[in-house]
């Protein structure tokens, strides 16, 4: 039932009020809802971007150490087209291969003639005790003393 005098149209702008409260907290939720998937999808390409960023620093840190060993073998080679002297050789040879591996399980073998196989010559700590270079190029190595249980 409607009136027509003041009381009416106080009544119609009171409905007219609770449309509007009523539209603007539909509103108000359907925002809240599009905020919350967005957040959730911000949220899922943070992520994507915080995996990625460590991907790509795990490949960086491949890349500097590949370069690190790249860089070392090349100055092998370097060492090694540089002198004739073994003494040198094997000096830089050892120097580089520290840095370049994580242990020192290394070691150098050259042929022999005169036993007609390879011999290790050298190794990271006792190569300087174990051969003795000649000026003229020979080598030899040198006897290995062997320590002998003290009798009892």
């Amino acid at each position: 039932f409607e009136r027509s005098d003041e009381i009416g149209d106080l009544a119609a702008g009171f409905r007219e009020m609770v449309h509007s409260l009523k539209s603007l907290r539909q509103k108000e939720t359907e925002q809240a809802a599009a905020l919350i998937a967005a957040n959730t999808q911000l949220g899922q390409a943070n992520d994507i971007l915080k995996e990625e960023t460590s991907e790509r620093k795990r490949a960086q840190d491949e890349v500097l150490r590949q370069h690190r060993r790249i860089s070392s073998l090349h100055e092998i080679g370097a060492a090694i087209n540089s002198t004739l002297d073994q003494t040198l050789l094997l000096d830089a040879l050892f120097t580089k291969l520290k840095l370049l591996l994580p242990y020192s399980a290394v070691s150098v073998c050259w042929y022999c003639p005169d036993l007609g196989r390879h011999v290790a010559i050298a190794d990271f700590d006792s190569w300087r005790r174990a051969v003795r270079f000649h000026p003229d190029g020979r080598w030899e190595i040198r006897e290995r003393r062997t320590r002998r249980a003290s009798p009892a």
